[in-house]
């Protein structure tokens, strides 16, 4: 089967450190479980834990590893496997990585999902993906390891040559080939090859040469915060995605609407793991359709992990996946979102957790905020959640699961279906940062779904909708931000020019 490789060819070679003991000490000097849940790679259960210490199955390492290297395609190959039905969670993720070329089964009809990822297993994996061609190499098996032998004959080429490259390390002595490995290990080992991380970017696309490169779908701008790259067209934005995933430099860029965008209701690519600027300036990106249902995170951008974007509206979207559905961000956790809404009608639909009016999954791992922003979808708009019935579901008009702070912000409501579902969140966690948002009943009449603790939490203001559509300004919010219109929904002033 024929490897999807090009893009990820490694120029350098990569430092797999895989003793259990080393992996927790470059995790903390490096902060890089930190920067997965930041990129939205990893995310915790309900109550934020990442359990970094469960095993990893075959099947979740197929999904760390098409979240990470941005796996999309399926093979139809997938049928084959008796143990893969169709309606398990992982069956597109196996698909993916059967596309991807980097995985096989145990034979022609077991894929073996369940099974826990081996040591020899995972790294294989990654030398492949990142570029090794171990295949004519003759290097002889070193001696120190006294259970050199034990490894797979499919392994001894990629293992043997990463030994005597110093490219693996050893456990006092042994290699442990089949051992499992833990959530915190297979991180460790996948970042090596992530495209997206800093030292990936340095050493493979020349990330300094970007600073005042202009892309050449863009006529103006160079990128930088002076002389944000200027998106006036379709064919721009559509084109951002193939950017960022060729070239992780162009994730912490600056960019601004200069027009409307209508997607003319065409299947769309969400932005991927974005943190630099995005101004919409007051401009609007209509008719989105983002439907594949094997997509992790799906909205305009599918990660949001910094930066800021602002003075955006999105109106009418109909959104189809597995989860963290949002129309701005299917999953944002860090920056800020300033100034934005979503309206029209709206069809959202996640077969497992979380969907949010603006942003499926709202956990911030430093600083984070969601402000000024508001949800007004039409009468016939829905979002379901929670198909699946192992889901935790978690919907809502800002947020399908927040865990950050939320201030000035105000949902109509729409029509929810699934568990845990809330006119401004569906599940929110630990942190109780409410600030003056406003909801109404009309449609829905609980503000949560599910609090972890569930104890009280202010900062949530009911009101009815005739003080809502009113010329009276709403306390907390500038009037210089602000326009106030009687029979009318409050609007932010930029989009009134």
């Amino acid at each position: 089967m024929k490897l999807i490789l090009t893009r990820f060819i490694m120029t350098t070679v990569l430092a797999l450190t895989l003793s259990a003991s080393s992996v927790f000490a470059n995790l903390i000097e490096s902060d890089v479980v930190a920067r997965w849940r930041s990129d939205g790679l990893i995310l915790g259960d309900e109550s934020g834990d990442l359990k970094l210490d469960a095993l990893v199955s075959r099947a979740e390492f197929m999904a760390f590893t098409n979240r990470l290297m941005g796996y999309n395609a399926k093979s139809p190959e997938v049928s084959a496997y008796k143990d893969v039905p169709r309606n398990a969670w992982y069956y597109d993720d196996v698909a993916k990585a059967l596309q991807a070329g980097y995985i096989a089964g145990r034979s022609d009809a077991e894929m073996a999902p369940l099974d826990n990822i081996a040591k020899q297993e995972a790294v294989v994996i990654a030398m492949r993906i990142a570029g090794f061609d171990a295949s004519n190499l003759n290097y002889s098996a070193p001696s120190e390891f006294v259970d050199i032998d034990l490894l797979s004959n499919w392994a001894k080429p990629y293992l043997i040559a990463a030994l005597e490259k110093g490219v693996v390390k050893g456990e006092n002595g042994r290699f442990n080939p089949t051992r499992p490995l833990s959530r915190m290990e297979v991180i460790d080992i996948l970042d090596k090859i992530n495209p997206f991380s800093p030292d990936y970017i340095a050493k493979n696309n020349g990330a300094a040469s970007h600073e005042n490169q202009t892309p050449e779908d863009f006529i103006d701008g160079d990128g930088s915060e002076d002389n944000p790259y200027v998106i006036s067209t379709e064919a721009q934005l559509r084109g951002l995605a193939g950017k960022i995933s060729s070239d992780g430099a162009f994730a912490s860029r600056h960019y601004k609407l200069a027009a409307d965008i209508d997607l003319r209701n065409e299947e769309f690519t969400p932005l991927p793991r974005f943190y630099g600027t995005f101004d919409g300036d007051g401009h609007i990106i209509s008719n989105l359709r983002v439907t594949d249902a094997g997509l992790f995170s799906s909205g305009v951008f599918s990660t949001v992990s910094g930066g800021a974007i602002k003075n955006l509206g999105v109106r009418n979207a109909l959104l189809k996946g597995e989860g963290q559905i949002g129309v701005i961000a299917g999953i944002f956790t860090g920056g800020e979102m300033k100034n934005c809404f979503v309206d029209g009608d709206l069809l959202i639909y996640a077969e497992n957790d979380y969907a949010g009016g603006l942003v499926g999954y709202y956990a911030p791992t430093d600083a984070g905020l969601i402000t000024d922003c508001y949800f007004t979808p039409s009468a016939e708009s829905s979002i379901t959640v929670g198909r699946n019935k192992n889901s935790l579901g978690g919907a809502g008009g800002i947020a399908g699961y927040s865990d950050g702070k939320i201030k000035n912000c105000y949902s109509s409501g729409v029509n929810f279906h699934g568990p845990a579902c809330g006119n401004i969140v569906g599940i929110y966690g630990k942190k109780r940062l409410f600030e003056n948002c406003l909801y109404i009943t009309d449609f829905f009449t609980d503000p949560i779904g599910k609090k972890i603790p569930n104890d009280d939490i202010t900062g949530l203001i009911e009101i009815p909708i005739g003080r809502l559509q009113t010329d009276t300004p709403l306390n907390g919010f500038d009037v210089n931000q602000w326009r106030f219109v009687k029979g009318k929904y409050p609007a932010l002033s930029i989009f009134e020019r």
